[in-house]
């Protein structure tokens, strides 16, 4: 990116990483240390070059490095009016937040 002359960029997938065993959260409430290995490499890279990271900390789709879906799934919460209840779930949202 530096190369190119950009100067930020949005990793979607440095903060969206939950409900697969190589995430920073495999299952609600467990993270692993050494899963957040590639991702401090990354961060460390752009800073050495310079380049300022957007990190998403969570997305609207159900895609397979997790999201907003996950959270809902983990407690068995609604995915109807697509997953609205992350929202408004408080256990969901307590889990999100302490992700």
């Amino acid at each position: 990116a530096a190369a190119l002359g950009a100067r930020v960029v949005r990793a979607h997938t440095l903060g969206i990483s939950v409900g697969t065993p190589l995430s920073f959260e495999p299952t609600r409430g467990r993270f692993v240390p050494t899963n957040f290995d590639a991702a401090d490499w990354a961060l460390r890279e752009a800073a050495r070059v310079g380049v300022r990271v957007v990190v998403p900390l969570v997305d609207n789709w159900d895609y397979y490095h997790g999201g907003r879906f996950t959270f809902l799934r983990w407690r068995n919460a609604s995915l109807g009016d697509d997953g609205a209840a992350f929202y408004t779930d408080a256990a969901v949202w307590a889990d999100f937040a302490t992700n």
